[in-house]
């Protein structure tokens, strides 16, 4: 590019603001080129060897040549000569120059001519003509006239008078020298330093321009005006480009400097004389190749000088422009904590929250901390500039640099300030979660206290669990409420500040109501204390009584009697009657603090949901009596006949008691014995029915036991039915049974499943219940994570075909059909075809804690109820990868082992499905992640206690074992009823496996 001030110019894509001509235009007039005069230069009637005469002048050298005017015309003889005066003066070596002029086969009158084209066209610039004058004797008219020409005329006979004047060594053998002269390698040689020149011209040229362009500010500033980071990259891109031009012009001196020492190199240096006599190369050649040596060196090493000047300061003005950048980025990152840390503390709306909003605080802190560093940092460098080049650019950076350091020591504070309050505020929660849960499991006491009749022992329980409430009231009040009210509030918002005197307040009425409920059981305790003592008197006197008819009585006894019966007379009535009264009085007002207490618990006002909720509980109630009946009915007729010598047992039935009942007579006895006594205790209170399923989750486990033991159980019944027919059917007819015992083993699992139904209907009754919906809710979570275990379990113990322990694989934690795409790394993928779908296969896949099993599901085809799953193969989650989505198709996830070795696509029949596979794998890995880091806890992943088989796993199925499974299925019934009918068939299933 060339460097000017005229036209708009682009620079490598980047408008660098100069402008350039289209060629750059010389002043001067340019001296004639040795391609124009290489012709006449050819026929050798003059040429410059190099050599000087003993004043210094170059030595021009015009041998004998008779055909001027014919093969030289003037034109031609006045360009070579005026070529070799033009190098002769650009030379600066002499500004004249000598004529060594042969003429000896001449006339006189062309020797004259000769002189006078000499005089006039190059008078000024010649010296000395040493002319070997014409062997013919001069015409007496007229002579050579030393006045006639400005130059002297010095004439010789031949080569020996000149040689004595002009050693030999400086001639040619033309004139009896000894210079040796190629008038061809002169051509060359001029031909290269006319180049070399040419190029050295322009190059500097350009070099010129560009130090005269760069010396201006606009070189690198754009004089548009922009935004901050636009004048930078401008800056940014104006310096790069400038460093690019810089470099191609160096690397064009370099290129001229190889080349001309490459054409020194060319021929070898000897002494002056040797060149002179030996070598005919031409002295003035040497010394110019030396020259433009010296030139490009000098002006290489001053370009280079003050392009690192420039360089240096452009450097400079951009870390400037980066400093104010970054100055402005910080600016912004510490104006926007400022107004984050300005804003009112949000103090969260629980332990969690306000923890997770302190989460945030410090890791917006560790933000600000590394903006900090580089602040300081920032400001270090902006100082050092600044000492070492002061401008008004890093004195105006250094102003904005110490006010953000000053505003981002202030913020520092206010970190600390808002950790600190949401310290306080976490902390106050704690408190507050503490004294709420305490309050709502002693509303809850409370109000189960209700009873239609409070016998003695009720009374004395009673009132040891109200003792026990205040107990515990008191160390709540020390260690919660207490902290609570001496807490400074100074910087709490009006939300938390009314939070913590909520909490107080409902603790305060919790703690009057459980004192007035102990001071009324209290007083019903002594008033039936009194009534108790009143009536044993009044039968112990009724007793004396009757005794004294038959005895006779000394006077004195009978003064005595008469006044013991005047005593107990008045005893009855003036004490009896009222004793009664304030018993029966204290039970009225109990009962009424316990209905007060009701109300609080549950604020359902609407007559229609709590008839429905009545008519729930009900249900709940009638048929649970309903399946514990059903249970005793078994037992009592069935599994008693199977005890050890009884008569009427078949053979083949003895020792299959366990295998045909499981642990029925365990779920029997957790019903009857305290499940049921459980839902009739919670009759009054339906809202809080959920209470009495979590009070039991541990013992609900046996139902697990039981649907592991039903494949058994199915097969034991298949087995006998038939050959067993006469026994069965004589239990049956005892127990009054309609249907056969397989029916009634069924019952279990049935009523496990009836629960969530109920709980789901209880659930939309108890939306107002400020205690009661969160206890529903709570107990439908666990029965619903109760039926997806057992719906599992079942599942699993179809499994077939895994060489290996699967309890040793963890709890099963997710099981269904998909339709799978395997690809492994050691088979080339083949590219897709348009219009060709991928080959996918039917897996159900099994999700244990350590491992993912995929199976083959296989069903009967005479009994389609018959279903097992083929083991196929299995991936290890310690190597398991998880790609969340597949590009078109939003119901895929992929599967990979460690390096992508081998990789699923796992396609679901719906995004839910995916979505919740995904989840639990992600939960899995990200678990797994934390144990390798030594973070995990040591309990199992699954949190619930599942109960396994001692027995190990179950081989051999039962026909009808799934015939329970869609009752608690979760959809997966539906999944696999998707898949059975897809065009994907398992007729070519061999060459995927």
């Amino acid at each position: 590019q060339k460097y000017d001030t005229d036209d708009n110019v682009v620079l490598f894509g980047v408008a660098v603001g100069f402008t350039t001509p289209a060629e750059i235009k010389e002043e001067e007039k340019k001296p004639i080129a040795v391609t124009k005069v290489s012709y006449g230069i050819k026929m050798k009637f003059a040429f410059l060897t190099g050599t000087r005469t003993k004043t210094g002048c170059p030595i021009l050298s015009m041998p004998m040549f008779n055909h001027f005017g014919t093969s030289v015309s003037d034109d031609n003889f006045k360009d070579v000569i005026q070529y070799f005066v033009d190098i002769t003066i650009r030379s600066n070596t002499s500004p004249r120059f000598a004529i060594v002029l042969d003429r000896r086969s001449t006339s006189w009158n062309s020797v004259k001519s000769l002189l006078r084209k000499f005089q006039v066209l190059f008078g000024q610039h010649i010296d000395t003509i040493y002319l070997l004058k014409p062997q013919k004797m001069m015409s007496v008219l007229g002579g050579i006239s030393k006045s006639e020409y400005s130059f002297q005329v010095i004439q010789f006979n031949n080569n020996e008078e000149l040689h004595q004047h002009i050693g030999g060594i400086f001639l040619t053998q033309e004139f009896g020298g000894f210079l040796k002269f190629d008038i061809n390698t002169w051509l060359s040689h001029r031909t290269f330093i006319e180049d070399v020149e040419s190029k050295t011209r322009l190059l500097f040229a350009k070099i010129n321009s560009f130090i005269g362009y760069i010396s201006h500010r606009r070189s690198l500033i754009s004089d548009k005006a922009g935004t901050l980071t636009e004048t930078t990259e401008y800056l940014n891109k104006a310096l790069n480009s400038q460093r690019v031009d810089y470099r191609n012009m160096v690397e064009k001196i370099t290129e001229l400097v190889d080349e001309v020492k490459k054409f020194k190199d060319s021929f070898k240096e000897h002494s002056k004389e040797s060149v002179i006599t030996k070598s005919g190369i031409n002295l003035d050649t040497i010394s110019k190749v030396n020259d433009f040596l010296a030139q490009l060196t000098d002006t290489r090493n001053e370009f280079k000088n003050k392009w690192v000047k420039h360089e240096d300061y452009g450097n400079q003005l951009l870390k400037l422009y980066k400093f104010e950048v970054e100055l402005s980025e910080m600016g912004r990152s510490i104006d926007g904590v400022d107004k984050e840390l300005t804003t009112e503390v949000n103090q969260g709306d629980s332990v969690d929250h306000t923890n997770l909003l302190r989460k945030i605080t410090v890791e917006l802190q560790i933000k600000f901390k590394d903006t900090r560093m580089v602040l300081v940092k920032t400001g270090g460098e902006i100082k050092q500039l600044n000492s070492n080049n002061k401008s008004t650019e890093s004195e105006r950076l250094m102003a904005i640099w110490r006010e953000l350091d000053s505003r981002s020591n202030k913020l520092e504070g206010k970190f600390k300030s808002r950790l600190n309050a949401l310290s306080d505020a976490s902390a106050l929660h704690e408190h507050i979660d503490t004294v709420n849960k305490w309050c709502s499991e002693n509303v809850i006491k409370l109000a189960m206290h209700f009873r239609t009749e409070f016998p003695v022992e009720e009374q004395k329980n009673l009132i040891q669990e109200l003792k026990k409430t205040s107990t515990s009231a008191t160390c709540i009040r020390s260690d919660h409420i207490e902290k609570l009210q001496k807490f400074s509030v100074e910087h709490l918002n009006q939300k938390f500040k009314q939070k913590v005197q909520d909490c107080i307040s409902l603790f305060n009425k919790v703690t009057l109501a459980s004192q007035r409920q102990s001071a009324m059981l209290t007083k019903l305790e002594a008033a039936t204390a009194e009534e108790t003592k009143l009536k044993f008197i009044n039968k112990r006197s009724v007793s004396e009584g009757g005794s004294t008819n038959h005895e006779s009585k000394s006077p004195n006894m009978k003064r005595k009697d008469t006044l013991s019966s005047k005593t107990t007379t008045t005893a009855k009535a003036n004490n009896s009657a009222p004793v009664i009264d304030d018993r029966q009085t204290v039970i009225s007002r109990l009962k009424e603090h316990l209905v007060s207490l009701h109300e609080d618990v549950d604020t359902e006002t609407d007559n229609d949901v709590l008839r429905k909720r009545s008519q729930i509980m009900e249900e709940l109630i009638n048929t649970e009596r309903s399946y514990v009946s059903d249970l005793e009915s078994v037992i009592e007729n069935y599994m008693a006949r199977f005890d050890e010598g009884r008569s009427t047992l078949p053979h083949v039935l003895k020792g299959k008691k366990k295998v045909l009942f499981g642990n029925l007579t365990q779920i029997y006895s957790f019903h009857h014995g305290s499940f049921l006594k459980a839902l009739n205790d919670y009759q009054r209170c339906p809202a809080l029915v959920g209470q009495c399923f979590l009070k039991f989750k541990l013992e609900f486990d046996s139902y697990s036991i039981y649907c592991q033991n039903r494949p058994y159980s199915d097969s034991c019944w298949e087995s006998y039915e038939t050959s067993c027919a006469k026994f069965f059917d004589t239990c049956k007819s005892k127990a009054g049974h309609v249907l056969p015992l397989n029916s009634y083993l069924l019952k279990p699992i049935q009523r496990i499943t009836k629960y969530q139904l109920l709980l789901k209907d209880m659930t939309k009754c108890t939306a107002n219940s400020k205690y009661g919906s969160v206890i529903i809710k709570e107990a439908l979570r666990f029965m619903l994570s109760l039926l997806e275990r057992l719906n599992n379990t079942m599942h699993q113990m179809l499994i077939t075909g895994f060489k290996g322990d699967l309890n040793a694989e963890g709890a099963i934690l997710m099981q269904e059909s998909f339709q799978t795409h395997e690809v492994f790394k050691k088979t080339t993928i083949p590219t897709t075809i348009p219009g060709q779908r991928k080959k996918y296969k039917p897996r159900h896949l099994f999700l244990f804690e350590n491992n993912l099993l995929l199976t083959k599901k296989l069903v009967d085809e005479r009994q389609k109820k018959n279903v097992s799953y083929q083991f196929k193969s299995c991936m290890k989650l310690s190597k398991l990868g998880l790609t969340e989505s597949v590009k078109g198709d939003q119901n895929a996830f992929e599967l990979w082992l460690t390096g992508r070795e081998r990789v699923v696509i796992v396609q679901a029949a719906s995004a839910d499905i995916k979505n919740r596979w995904v989840d639990q794998i992600r939960q899995l890995l990200l678990h797994q992640l934390k144990s390798a880091k030594g973070q995990a806890n040591t309990m199992s992943f699954n949190a619930l206690k599942n109960v396994q088989n001692s027995n190990g796993q179950l081989q051999k199925l039962a026909a009808n074992t799934l015939a329970v499974l869609p009752m608690f299925s979760d959809g997966n019934s539906d999944a696999e009823d998707m898949w059975s009918d897809s065009e994907f068939a398992d007729g070519d299933d061999a060459d995927y496996e």
